[in-house]
C-alpha cells in the first residue's frame, strides 16, 4: 500500500514539476510582485504623510515612486500569468500524452474492466476539472500564501501592535472555514460519480436509438432519463449549496478582519500613537491579508476536489503497467497446458492441452458456447486462465510478453473502422507504407472498386461497406501489417455462402507462420486445407486430427452436415 501511494505521489510530482524552469520563474515573479505590493503600501504611507504635512515637493516625489511601483507590478503580473499559461500548456500536453500511453499500455482484459465512457470522461471533462480546480487553484493558493506572508511582514514592520491584532483576526479566519470542508469533498465525489453514470446512460441510449424507435420505448426511456437527470442536477445543487455557505462564512470573516483593525487603528491615530499615513499603509496591506485568505479557503476547497479527480484519473488509468521484460522475435509454437477457465461460476474451458506449431493452419469447430473463442481471447490476453499455462516457444507465458500484439493479429466478424480515410484505415496511420503497396494489396483481396475512394473520409463521404468489403479490408490490414500468428474468429458467419467461401479461400492463402481459425459454419471443400481440425464440445477437446483422419468418423461427418452452409 505504501509503495502504491509512493508510486502515485511520484507521478503527481513528475507532472507538477515537468517544467521546472517555468515553475522557478513563476515563483520568482510572484515574490517580486509581493515585494512591490509591500513597497506600494510604504510609498502610499509616505504619500498620505506628505498630504497631511502639506509638503508639495515630497508629494511629487511620492507620486513618481507610486507610478514606478505600479508599472513594475503590472510587468510582474503579466510575466507571472504568461509563464503560468505556458506551464499549463506544456504540463497538460505532457499529462494527456502520459495518460494516453498508460491506457494503451494496459492488458486488454484490464482495459475493458473500465467502461469506454469513463475513459472519455477522464480525458475530456475531467481534464477541464483538473485544470480549473487543481492547477488554477493551486497556483492561486501559492500566490495567496506569499501575498499573505508578505503583507503580515509589512504590517509588523509598520506597527507591532497592529500586526498582533490583524494576526489574531487572521487565525479566526483560518479556523472557521474548516467546518464545511468535509461536506464539500463528499458532495464533489458524489457529483462526479453521477456525471459518469449520466454519460454512460446517454451513450447506451443513443447507441440503441433504433431499438427505442422500433419498439415504442420513448416514454419509458424519457422516464428513466428524467430520473437520472434529476439526480444529477440534485447532486450539483447540493454541492453548490455547501459552497455558497462556505463562501458566505468567509465573506463575513473578511469584513471582520478589515473593520476591527480600522477601529483600533483609528483609536491609536486619535491618541497620537502613530500617523494617519501609517494607518493607511497598514490598511492597504490588510487588504492583502483578508482578501487572499478569503480566496485561499475558497480555492482550497476546489483544490481538494480537483485533487480527488486527479487521483481518481491516475488510479484508474495508470495501474497496472505491463512488465517490460520479455520480447519475442518469432513464434515457433504456442502451447496451452492444462488450461482451466471459468466465468461467473460457469465452466468455459476444462483441461485444455493444445500445441499450435509454426507452418500450420488450424481450425477450431464446435457449437456455440463450446469454448472456441475463449481460446483466442486467452491468446490475446483478454482473459487469463484460472489454472494452467499458455506459453510461446515453450519459454514465456503469453501474459509476460510485451510485444505479443506485434506478433499476433485477429480478424473478427465485426472489424472496426476509424473515422478517417480508407487509406488511413488500411495503413492504420503508418506513414512508411506506400500508396502503391496499398493498391496492390487491395487488388489482391478484391477491393479494386474502392481504389478511387482511397482518400475519401469514411464519415464525411458516408461510405457504407458491405460485410464482405469489411472482411476484405481486415485481410488487407493483415497483409499490410504482417504478423507471425493470425487469429480468425467467425469472420464469415454473417456473410452469404458465396462471399463467405471467397473470404475463407483468401484467408487460407495468407503467408503467416500460424493460422488459427474459429468457425461455426464450415465449407467442406476447404477442410483439407487445414493441417489440423480441433472439435470442441462443452469446453473440452472432443476430437482432433487431420481432415483425412476425422472424415472417417461418422459422428464428425454428421456434425459437419448439420452446420455446413
Amino acid at each position: 500500500m505504501k509503495k502504491e501511494k509512493q508510486f502515485y505521489r511520484n507521478i503527481l510530482l513528475t507532472i507538477l514539476l515537468h517544467k521546472k524552469l517555468y515553475v522557478g520563474l513563476w515563483i520568482f515573479f510572484c515574490l517580486l510582485l509581493v515585494f512591490l505590493q509591500i513597497l506600494f503600501a510604504l510609498v502610499f504611507q509616505n504619500l498620505i504623510d506628505a498630504i497631511t504635512a502639506m509638503k508639495l515637493d515630497d508629494l511629487q516625489i511620492q507620486i513618481i515612486y507610486t507610478c514606478m511601483v505600479i508599472s513594475g507590478m503590472c510587468v510582474c503580473k503579466y510575466l507571472r500569468q504568461i509563464l503560468y499559461a505556458k506551464y499549463q500548456k506544456e504540463t497538460f500536453q505532457y499529462m494527456k500524452d502520459f495518460l494516453m500511453k498508460a491506457i494503451f499500455n494496459k492488458q486488454i482484459a484490464i482495459f475493458h474492466e473500465v467502461p469506454d465512457s469513463t475513459y472519455l470522461t477522464y480525458l475530456s471533462s475531467c481534464m477541464t476539472e483538473i485544470q480549473t480546480k487543481f492547477f488554477d487553484s493551486l497556483q492561486a493558493m501559492l500566490y495567496d500564501i506569499l501575498l499573505f506572508l508578505g503583507a503580515v511582514f509589512g504590517i509588523f514592520y509598520l506597527n507591532m501592535m497592529m500586526g498582533c491584532v490583524i494576526l489574531l483576526m487572521t487565525l479566526m479566519n483560518i479556523c472557521v472555514p474548516f467546518l464545511t470542508r468535509k461536506k464539500i469533498m463528499t458532495r464533489t465525489e458524489k457529483s462526479l460519480h453521477m456525471n459518469t453514470i449520466f454519460l454512460s446512460y446517454m451513450k447506451n441510449i443513443i447507441k440503441g436509438a433504433d431499438t427505442v424507435k422500433f419498439y415504442g420505448m420513448e416514454e419509458a426511456i424519457h422516464t428513466q432519463f428524467s430520473d437520472i437527470n434529476k439526480k444529477q442536477e440534485a447532486c450539483k445543487y447540493q454541492l453548490q449549496s455547501v459552497l455558497c455557505l462556505s463562501d458566505t462564512i468567509i465573506f463575513l470573516l473578511n469584513y471582520v478582519t478589515v473593520c476591527v483593525p480600522w477601529f483600533i487603528g483609528a483609536y491609536f491615530v486619535l491618541h497620537g500613537a502613530f500617523h494617519l499615513g501609517t494607518l493607511m499603509g497598514i490598511s492597504q496591506l490588510n487588504n492583502n491579508v483578508a482578501s487572499p485568505l478569503q480566496d485561499f479557503f475558497t480555492r482550497s476547497s476546489l483544490w481538494q476536489s480537483g485533487l480527488k479527480v486527479m487521483k481518481e484519473v491516475l488510479h484508474t488509468i495508470d495501474l497496472p503497467m505491463i512488465d517490460h521484460t520479455n520480447k519475442i522475435d518469432d513464434v515457433r509454437s504456442i502451447t496451452l497446458q492444462s488450461v482451466f477457465y471459468s466465468s461467473q461460476h460457469h465452466k468455459i474451458l476444462q483441461d485444455i492441452n493444445l500445441t499450435f506449431k509454426a507452418g500450420k493452419k488450424y481450425l477450431l469447430i464446435g457449437e456455440s458456447g463450446s469454448g472456441k473463442s475463449s481460446i483466442l481471447k486467452m491468446l490475446l490476453r483478454y482473459d487469463a486462465p484460472d489454472k494452467g499455462s499458455i506459453k510461446i516457444n515453450g519459454e514465456y507465458e503469453v501474459s509476460q510478453i510485451t510485444n505479443v500484439y506485434e506478433n499476433m493479429h485477429i480478424i473478427t466478424q465485426d472489424n472496426f473502422l476509424f473515422e478517417a480515410t480508407l487509406l488511413q484505415n488500411l495503413t492504420l496511420y503508418q506513414t512508411d507504407i506506400r500508396e502503391d503497396e496499398v493498391i496492390t494489396i487491395m487488388k489482391k483481396v478484391g477491393l479494386s472498386h474502392l481504389i478511387k475512394r482511397l482518400h475519401n473520409q469514411i464519415k464525411e463521404d458516408k461510405i457504407h461497406f458491405s460485410g464482405g468489403e469489411k472482411q476484405r479490408i481486415a485481410i488487407a490490414r493483415a497483409l499490410l501489417h504482417p504478423s507471425k500468428v493470425l487469429l480468425v474468429d467467425e469472420a464469415c458467419s454473417s456473410l452469404d455462402g458465396i462471399m463467405g467461401h471467397q473470404i475463407e479461400s483468401l484467408l487460407l492463402t495468407l503467408d503467416v507462420a500460424i493460422l488459427i481459425e474459429v468457425a461455426h459454419h464450415v465449407y467442406p471443400d476447404l477442410l483439407p486445407c487445414y493441417d489440423e481440425i480441433i472439435w470442441m464440445k462443452k469446453g473440452q477437446i472432443y476430437k482432433q486430427g487431420s481432415y483425412e483422419s476425422l472424415c472417417k468418423d461418422k459422428e464428425f461427418c454428421h456434425f459437419l452436415n448439420l452446420t455446413e452452409v
